[in-house]
């Protein structure tokens, strides 16, 4: 309610009948304002809106590190050396094609024995005679069946100083021992001849001669 003396807004009702005619008109106090405003007809409702365009892709991730390699596996077993060969004894150097003798004197009645120290490595002999009148000598061949022996060649020459008719040379195995075949030696009597004899741990061979 308002006090003596204010000015309060007032609102003129008019009331009227259904014939429009006005029968009771009202003055009231507006204590409360309200405001009202006027609702139209409800309209349909709208159609959807269209979708929106999608986004770009994001960027793709870094690439992982890579994994640790694995360990080597061990090393196979080594194979076993093939056995060596038997070597034989030529009288020519691996690194050159020289042959370098013995010289050997020959003097009647003095026998040589190959089989000494002196002659272990030595596969050439250069057989000289001393002057002499129906001079003759024996070489004898190393021991055949001694294992430094297998496969062992002898080469014999003589120089000038062979006289066919006062000069012999017998050459020949130990006791026992056979020359190709035989016990008998190998008899050298004239200048520059030659002669090649190989030992296989049995028995010698001659295997080239010159005469």
């Amino acid at each position: 309610m308002a006090g003596v003396g204010e000015k309060v807004q007032c609102r003129y009702i008019v009331i009227t009948d259904s014939n429009c005619d006005e029968n009771v008109n009202v003055t009231q106090e507006i204590t409360n304002i309200v405001d009202v405003k006027a609702v139209g007809p409800q309209g349909h409702p709208g159609t959807s809106g269209t979708s929106g365009i999608s986004g770009t892709s994001g960027t793709s991730g870094t690439s992982g590190t890579s994994g640790t390699s694995g360990t080597s596996g061990s090393s196979g077993t080594s194979g076993t050396s093939g056995t060596s060969g038997t070597g034989v004894d030529t009288g020519v150097s691996s690194t050159n094609v020289y042959l370098t003798p013995i010289s050997l004197t020959c003097q009647d009645g003095v026998d040589i024995f190959l089989g000494d120290n002196t002659y272990s490595n030595a596969s050439m002999f250069e057989l000289s005679f001393e002057n002499s009148t129906n001079g003759a000598m024996n070489i004898y061949l190393p021991d055949v069946e001694d294992s430094s022996n297998t496969y062992k060649v002898l080469k014999f020459i003589t120089d000038g100083t062979y006289d066919s008719y006062n000069s012999r040379t017998d050459i020949r195995g130990l006791t026992g021992q056979f020359l190709n075949g035989s016990l008998n030696s190998y008899i050298i009597t004239g200048s520059y001849e030659s002669v090649t004899m190989w030992g296989n741990g049995n028995e010698w061979f001659i295997i080239g001669e010159k005469k």
